[in-house]
């Protein structure tokens, strides 16, 4: 059964898919020129990825900085 939401596929909890995703870290170097920093990025190779449904009425997740000291992007179930 193939379920469709204005023409964009729909995915099931559980199921695994596959993505081509490219992720890396950036690093600032401000020795040089504080205005003008020289920027490198650094590709994370082999991380893996899990991805959630942050938008969903039963999930949130922490921002930078949150009152609970949880790490950042990480996901918690809302209490109803």
């Amino acid at each position: 059964m193939k379920y469709k939401y204005n023409d964009a596929a729909l995915f099931l909890q559980g199921d695994r898919y596959t993505f081509n995703i490219e992720g890396y870290e950036e690093y600032a170097n401000y020795d040089e020129d504080a205005a003008h920093p020289m920027t490198t990025r650094v590709p994370m190779a082999g991380t893996i990825v899990t991805i959630n449904n942050a938008l969903s009425e039963s999930q949130a997740v922490f921002i930078e900085g949150n009152e609970a000291g949880e790490e950042p992007g990480s996901v918690y179930e809302l209490k109803s």
